[in-house]
């Protein structure tokens, strides 16, 4: 009984406090808005309810230049549904969602917040991958008509990006790995429910590098217009949308931009936080195997003789 009077009064207060934080994004937002025609640059639009980094007002920018007024998205890694890239957008649009991840809260979260969405939100509660995403999608009828698609697994991200069909989303955010730098072509050996520290105590040998994901979108008939402030998400639209709406980002060509030094969440042996530049990361993780995707022949090697 105790602790049942416990989790309500935490519920309480909780929803509250939530309930008080987006009234202030909803007012910070109408402001933000005002100013989006004259924003050139995507980091000048971050602002963060929910999102990790910022992302929250870069999607509400790139979804008000398109017009669009009614959502229909896919986010691969929400983890449990508390931070990531569209739980503001079930505040503030109507919408119909598909959120995919295999942690065990997702469920139950939802379940917990489902009366203060603005829509329909559909769940698959498992691993995503490149064998059963188009059937994920098809299945719940998110194989068409999407207004934004988000992926971030830290894993076999390319390989699931790879099977999707071009132009599958107006808006598309993919995570990539700034440890790889701005120059390599690589990204991991694909690993059935791959962990990041499992393969590497570092946790450093993830997912896949900007140069090939920018490569890959490309030809997915998406243009690559910037990256968050973190380095860690990129974003793209699709080609015949930048002309239509007259959407004037444009991303820097030097690729180095988009890495720093200073943003790391490297492990060490003893799984302490230690800060790396990228170049020391890369000498940490160099005995590694990924695939060169460089040459297009998915040669897989050690990084080692790629760096």
């Amino acid at each position: 009984m105790e602790n049942f009077l416990i989790k309500k009064v935490k519920n309480f207060f909780n929803k509250r406090f939530e309930k008080n934080l987006i009234s202030q994004a909803v007012l910070k937002i109408k402001s933000l808005r005002q100013n989006y025609k004259f924003v050139k640059n995507l980091r000048k639009a971050e602002f963060k309810i929910f999102s990790q980094n910022g992302e929250d007002g870069i999607l509400d920018f790139l979804i008000s230049s398109i017009n669009i007024e009614s959502i229909k998205f896919v986010e691969i890694g929400v983890g449990d549904y508390i931070e990531c890239n569209t739980r503001l957008i079930t505040k503030l649009y109507p919408f119909n969602g598909l959120v995919c991840d295999p942690n065990q809260n997702l469920l139950n979260n939802i379940e917990s917040y489902k009366n203060e969405f603005r829509g329909n939100l559909k769940t698959y509660n498992d691993y995503v991958s490149d064998e059963n995403i188009k059937k994920i999608l098809e299945e719940n009828d998110f194989i068409q008509n999407l207004n934004l698609f988000s992926l971030d697994i830290d894993g076999n991200d390319y390989y699931i990006l790879n099977e999707l069909p071009p132009g599958l989303s107006d808006i598309f955010v993919a995570e990539y790995n700034q440890n790889f730098g701005p120059d390599l072509e690589i990204t991991i050996p694909k690993i059935k429910n791959f962990n990041r520290f499992k393969y590497h105590y570092s946790g450093l040998c993830y997912g896949v590098s900007l140069k090939s994901l920018i490569k890959l979108m490309k030809d997915k008939k998406y243009k690559f217009i910037g990256c968050n402030t973190h380095c860690c998400n990129a974003f793209f639209l699709k080609e015949d949308l930048i002309k239509k709406n007259q959407i004037l980002i444009e991303p820097n060509n030097n690729l180095e931009t988009y890495f720093n030094d200073y943003i790391c969440d490297a492990r060490s042996v003893s799984g302490e936080l230690i800060s790396l530049k990228i170049k020391d990361r890369l000498q940490i993780i160099k005995d590694c195997n990924v695939i060169n995707l460089s040459n297009n022949k998915f040669e897989n090697q050690k990084l080692s003789e790629l760096i």
